[in-house]
């Protein structure tokens, strides 16, 4: 026990030491670990588990009475002890008794006499603590409406189901409904449609803007099936669908359905053999520019349509007019119209009109008496009538002429001919009308316009009238300039510019041809995310339901399966994650991340979310929260959560995870917080630490307030600079961690110190857990301690670290043992005991759970023919190895003081070289123990060194440096007949720094291998030019070349830089990664302007990207996120 017990008074008397002179030659403890292990704790009695007992069976008795009581009437009960009690929540006996009888409840006195006993102080009893012990013992009684409370249908674990299930049933409803509707898909066409709106060319287009294409095309797949698919294809959920995934489940789903309904084959041609309908320019028009031209006709239109509707009373009125009107016709002149005609016509097309208009009236009176009259209808009969008014020959005569007016039948039969033709000659009129109508309305110049139309978001489509006619019906687009292709003979000549520097390349016509501009059929599919996030974030490792676990690492949310060895990924927070909790109903998480510094638009929220299906609930505090969400917490077996941001004042808001509504809201006044908690024995109790901070909070939902409780009350002990971490056990007793290593316990939700360890840990203690009666701690010193729960804290056993893992962050017991978050970001296992003390024979698991960086990586390289195929290098000196196959980390190892920016292997993994920081170059071994050696460590420039190649007989390495030189080292002779590395030569004639390098895959004529190497927007070779476009490259960072042009000359990189880049040549598949964090797929070669490609989001900003060499999988590091991504190609 700790030295600081030995100034109680009372040590003396339990050892039996009564006389003060023995007591004073007493050999003082050379340990504090040691301390107090020869006392006997077994005839101890602890007053606080006798009082958990007295609870217990008190508890019980009060099951047996108020189960006879409903939820309504206890918190009636509730409503009237309130009622009674003062200010302070406190009242006397006989209000308590006034308020049971109230409301009818009745306990024995003897029963009555003990509560009033446990609750009653000087100032009164305790209304809201006895409340809360009926409401404890209220929940024991298994009343269905008590179980119901704690059985929510939606949060009820759900069965997992595979992706690839769900792609099945997928596919087979849209099989199914092809099938059903013998209807196709005309792919080629929509293929065509979705590129012209793709206007980044990265396969992405808007929800809206695809489902406006679906439509506009009459796809046989609609409704909530095409709603379905499009959130299948919208893999970032953020309404941005994925077209070519979308094609390729269309084209799928089309060749089964031929399979299954062999008709289906023949459909398309079919189709084809039918009368061709000749397309109008004006259906090229969308629905929305269609409607917006109709309603600008009826503006114009509405006076006289009004003054016209008011002539024509009734059905006698309406024929006595088209009569009069037929007659007259040759007698009267014509007059202009509304939308303009020739004054000679002007009295022909007014008389017809007035016909027209009346046989319409007519129509319209018939259906308002049949009851049978829509809006739609009165706006179809409205634009026929100015249809029949501007188009109709004047010497086409009325049937009117030949009706009895006299004869109703002869009405009616004539009124039915009348709305016949105007269904007949609806859609042949109303085009003329609209032209003629948009010609008149608005002359330009020599009679040529661009129609005012709306613009949507997506695009901006362009009608061009000329002479009253459509000649054109376009999407805006803008023109690339930047590529430029002309063909002369058998050579093509290609010509891009590349940062206001053009580059010119030759290349054979058929090279060319073979290309073409669709994305690949190939997709990436993240597999596995490497590292944890344990160096600058707390508490972040929770249990979930079916034995996973979730943490996270960079913006991505990690949840792993140890059995299966399988990850899933929520990847809805738009920037890096900060604090995670999850729900005590083990399917709830909430996440909360951080302010975006460049991206104004990105806030500060916490996501609420399931594990089970990923689905997020609720976004909370957008708006609200400042900087980042510095801790999160739930309240047990309740609907809220406490949140702290890391604002000036650090705010604490409470909030409603069912409706994602605030209930309260304080400052804390404090320059840092650690973590929050609620007391899981009273879940109204919150306790938060940090700077010189510690403090309980009372949380009241129903009034939507917060208010600080109590402060820490130290007494004579010692007060640390920082409360670093916190939990409860199971009697509401708060455990906390400081800067000092010390572990206070306030007992029982108090703020009295009820017991310590004093000096715990070397160090401040990062975490504490309790568990089966023992104290589980870890701190800075990478030691895990376990010490016995009693009056004494006895040290238990400890285990320690790894040096190479610093310190212990986050301790988490699960099914298989208990799991450490180091401050290296690594995640450790070890297996405990379950009978013994946790740590009696605990070890560590030979291979850590994840591992990876702490500090910027960008160094990535690839050996093939070695156990660990992928290796990388960060700025924290670290070298990690790692199996892709395998998925799991093989070997660290760390040279401080070395900064890594780059590195590389030879195939086999036992040469490495690397580049640093401040211009070292270091050359290790790797021998078969698995141990590195090294072999040189110089420092050959000023300027860092941003890339670094081994030649493919790994004889010279190539290193290009920021001061734009490249240097060589090669492996020379002796005269010993030994190799060492020799400075050789350094390679001058760039105007910027070196960024990527590239040894050919075989000699030359001279027998030596050719080096290119590029600077942001310039390619040098150092050999011979007329070979360059026949070498082969072992790797592909030069990032200028013909076969890339494609991507080079790319909408997307107008707005961010291109990072990195790697070919598989075999597979004929490209991948790059820019400054924006974007990793997109391509085919290759891809030569073509306007090439598309997958486009998904991996990193903040990317720094290394390379193929394994199986060519399963895409590596990818992402700088700052410290952070090593492997993505599947499926």
């Amino acid at each position: 026990m700790p030295a600081g017990k030995g100034q109680r008074s009372t040590k003396s008397e339990i050892n039996g030491h009564t006389d003060k002179k023995k007591h004073h030659h007493k050999t003082p403890k050379s340990n504090f670990r040691k301390a107090h292990r020869d006392l006997n704790i077994a005839d101890t009695k602890d007053p606080l588990e006798d009082r958990r007992k007295q609870d217990e069976k008190l508890l019980k008795e009060l099951s047996d009475i108020v189960g006879e009581y409903s939820q309504q009437r206890m918190r009636a009960l509730h409503m009237s002890l309130r009622q009674y009690g003062n200010d302070e929540g406190r009242m006397t006996s006989k209000e308590m008794l006034q308020a049971l009888q109230d409301n009818s409840v009745s306990f024995p006195s003897l029963l009555l006499k003990t509560l009033i006993t446990k609750f009653d102080s000087t100032k009164g009893i305790d209304l809201e603590a006895l409340f809360r012990f009926l409401i404890e013992s209220h929940g024991r009684t298994g009343r269905d409406s008590v179980m119901a409370m704690h059985k929510r249908n939606d949060l009820a674990p759900r069965t997992d189901v595979s992706q690839d299930d769900i792609d099945e049933d997928l596919l087979w409803r849209i099989e199914s409904q092809l099938i059903k509707c013998q209807d196709y898909i005309d792919l080629a066409g929509l293929r065509s449609e979705l590129q012209k709106r793709d206007s980044g060319k990265c396969g992405i287009i808007d929800g809206p803007q695809l489902k406006h294409v679906c439509n506009d095309l009459q796809l046989p797949v609609y409704g909530a099936l095409l709603k379905n698919l499009m959130k299948r294809c919208d893999e970032a959920k953020n309404d941005k669908i994925c077209w070519p995934e979308f094609l390729s489940f269309l084209e799928r789903a089309q060749e089964n359905a031929k399979i299954t309904c062999p008709s289906l084959k023949s459909l398309p041609e079919r189709l084809k053999s039918r009368t061709p309908v000749e397309p109008s320019p004006i259906d090229e028009l969308s629905s929305k520019t269609r409607i917006s031209i109709v309603n600008k006709l009826r503006k114009k239109s509405a006076i006289k349509t009004t003054e016209r509707k008011q002539e024509t009373t009734n059905d006698t009125e309406t024929a006595d007019t088209a009569k009069e009107a037929s007659v007259n016709i040759a007698d009267k002149k014509t007059e202009t119209v509304e939308n303009g005609v020739d004054g000679d016509d002007k009295d022909k097309n007014s008389s017809l009109g007035q016909q027209r208009e009346a046989s319409t009236v007519s129509v319209s009176d018939q259906k308002e008496n049949d009851g049978s009259h829509t809006p739609s209808e009165e706006r179809n009969s409205t634009v026929v009538t100015l249809q029949d008014v501007q188009s109709r020959p004047s010497t086409e005569k009325s049937a009117a002429d030949d009706i009895d007016l006299t004869d109703d039948t002869s009405i009616n039969e004539t009124n039915k001919t009348n709305e016949d033709e105007m269904k007949q000659t609806e859609q042949n009129w109303e085009k003329e009308l609209t032209l003629q109508s948009l010609s008149n309305s608005d002359n330009k110049g020599d009679n040529e316009i661009n129609a005012d139309l709306p613009k949507d978001s997506d695009s901006v489509e362009m009608v061009t009238f000329k002479n009253g006619e459509i000649v054109s019906v376009d999407n805006e687009e803008e023109e690339d300039s930047s590529h430029q292709l002309a063909t002369d003979g058998e050579k093509t000549l290609i010509s891009i510019e590349v940062k206001g520097k053009t580059l010119s390349f030759v290349a054979d016509k058929d090279y060319i041809e073979k290309q073409t501009i669709e994305p690949p059929c190939e997709r990436l599919k993240l597999q596995w995310v490497y590292g944890y996030r344990g160096n600058d974030c707390r508490k972040n490792i929770h249990n979930l339901s079916g034995g996973d676990i979730v943490y996270f690492m960079s913006y991505i949310a990690v949840i792993y399966n140890k059995e299966n060895h399988k990850q899933k990924f929520y990847r809805e927070h738009t920037d890096d994650i900060k604090c995670i909790d999850v729900h005590s109903n083990k399917y709830i998480v909430a996440s909360g991340q951080y302010a975006s510094r460049k991206n104004t638009s990105i806030k500060a929220v916490v996501r609420i979310w399931r594990a089970d299906n990923l689905h997020t609930l609720h976004v909370l505090g957008e708006g609200v929260f400042e900087k980042s969400v510095a801790c999160i917490a739930f309240a047990p077996n309740k609907d809220l959560i406490a949140v702290v941001d890391n604002s000036l004042e650090k705010r604490l808001t409470v909030w409603d995870t069912s409706t994602g509504t605030m209930k309260g809201q304080d400052v804390l006044q404090t320059d840092l917080v650690c973590d929050i908690g609620f007391n899981p024995k009273y879940p109204e109790t919150l306790v938060t630490i940090g700077k010189e901070h510690t403090c309980w909070w009372k949380i009241y939902p129903e009034s939507d307030t917060v208010q600080a409780s109590s402060k820490p009350d130290y007494d004579n002990f010692l007060r640390a600079k920082f409360v670093i971490c916190l939990t409860f056990n199971e009697r509401g007793d708060l455990i906390t961690g400081d800067s000092n290593g010390t572990i206070y316990v306030f007992g029982d939700g108090g703020n009295k110190i009820t017991n310590f360890i004093k000096h715990g840990h070397d160090g401040p203690v990062f975490t504490v857990l309790y568990h089966r009666g023992y104290i589980l701690s870890g701190g800075r010193d990478g030691i895990i301690h376990s010490w016995q729960w009693g009056k004494d804290m006895i040290s238990a056993g400890f285990i320690e670290m790894p040096k190479l893992e610093g310190g212990a962050r986050m301790l988490c017991l699960t099914k298989s043992g208990l799991l450490i978050g180091t401050t290296m970001n690594s995640m450790l296992s070890v297996k405990i005991s379950e009978t013994d003390t946790p740590l009696q024979g605990a070890k560590f698991d030979d291979t850590p759970i994840t591992q990876c960086h702490y500090d910027e990586l960008r160094g990535l390289t690839i050996a093939p023919a070695c156990s660990a195929d992928v290796f990388t290098a960060g700025l924290d000196g670290i070298l990690c190895g790692f199996d892709s196959q395998l998925r799991k980390p093989v070997s660290k190892v760390q040279f401080k003081s070395n900064q890594y920016l780059c590195v590389d292997t030879n195939d086999v993994g036992t040469l490495f070289s690397l580049g640093t920081k401040d211009g070292h170059l270091q050359i290790l071994s790797h021998n078969d123990e698995g141990t590195f050696e090294e072999v040189i460590n110089r420092k050959i420039c000023k300027d860092r060194i941003d890339c670094i190649k081994l030649s493919p007989d790994s004889r010279c390495i190539a290193a290009g440096s920021h001061d734009s030189c490249i240097y060589i080292f090669s492996n020379l002779p002796k005269d010993d007949g030994s190799l060492v590395w020799e400075f050789v030569g350094k390679l001058k004639g760039h105007s910027g720094p070196v960024n990527g390098l590239d040894w050919s895959t075989e000699k030359s004529a001279d027998d030596d291998y050719m080096l290119r190497s590029r600077r942001p927007a310039t390619l040098e070779v150092f050999s011979k030019q007329d070979v360059i476009h026949k070498a082969r490259w072992m790797t592909h960072s030069v990032m200028v070349e013909l076969s890339i042009a494609g991507i080079m000359t790319s909408k997307f990189l107008k707005n961010a830089d291109m990072t990195s880049l790697d070919v598989k040549a075999t597979e004929n598949l490209a991948a790059c990664g820019d400054t924006s964090g974007n990793l997109r797929f391509y085919r290759y070669p891809c030569s073509l302007s306007g090439t598309f490609c997958h486009s998904y989001r991996s990193h903040a900003n990317m720094h290394g990207i390379r193929y394994t060499a199986n060519g399963k999988y895409v590596m990818t590091v992402g700088g700052r996120d410290s952070c090593l991504m492997q993505w599947e190609i499926v």
